[in-house]
């Protein structure tokens, strides 16, 4: 396969290359060596297919080259940071001990067996958070949250709890935050742990 993108990476022509075609080199747009070809008489139904991809391709806004791009995690937390409330410890205390927030502990069971509780936190593992935090769940439901109220999560450094809050961010909570460092600091404020 090969694709003619116009610098600003709208792609408007591709060709399938095969034996019988012609094979040219066209351009250089960055690192992107750009080529094209030409298939002698080409039928309706090729040119249709040809059509199809490229509207496709273009619709959805789809670059042919970074399909398969990998993001790291310290470039998924940095992209989360920018999008996603981040407050401290003691900012956190001052919310639970105002009754204004649901606090959430995404740990892992064996982290809370190893290093305790956080008085008057709802424990929801990060695997089950989209499940438990769904409007109808039981926890809703049976009113061990409010949704009315902030939802504060924590995990033990900060990393899962804001990648956490982005994707809840994009199940449409909107009053939903992290605290920075996540247990690690919450041990070292006056936050009780039981």
């Amino acid at each position: 396969l090969v694709i003619f993108t116009w610098p600003k990476g709208k792609i408007i022509d591709f060709s399938l290359i095969t034996e019988s075609s012609s094979f040219k080199f066209f351009s250089n747009v960055g690192d992107k060596k750009l080529f094209w070809s030409k298939i002698s008489n080409p039928s309706n139904l090729q040119i249709l297919i040809k059509i199809f991809f490229i509207l496709v391709l273009n619709l959805y806004d789809i670059n042919p080259y970074n399909i398969m791009a990998i993001k790291s995690l310290q470039t998924l937390v940095s992209e989360a940071i920018q999008e996603i409330k981040t407050i401290n410890a003691d900012e956190a205390l001052k919310m639970v001990d105002d009754d204004n927030c649901n606090l959430i502990d995404i740990r892992e069971v064996r982290e809370l067996e190893n290093t305790g509780k956080v008085e008057k936190s709802v424990h929801i593992p990060r695997g089950m958070l989209e499940i438990y935090l769904d409007p109808n769940s039981a926890l809703f439901q049976q009113g061990v949250l409010d949704q009315n109220k902030e939802m504060v999560l924590f995990c033990a450094g900060g990393v899962r709890s804001a990648l956490a809050v982005k994707a809840l961010k994009n199940m449409g909570y909107e009053k939903i935050s992290h605290i920075e460092g996540g247990f690690g600091s919450i041990s070292q404020s006056k936050f009780k742990i039981v």
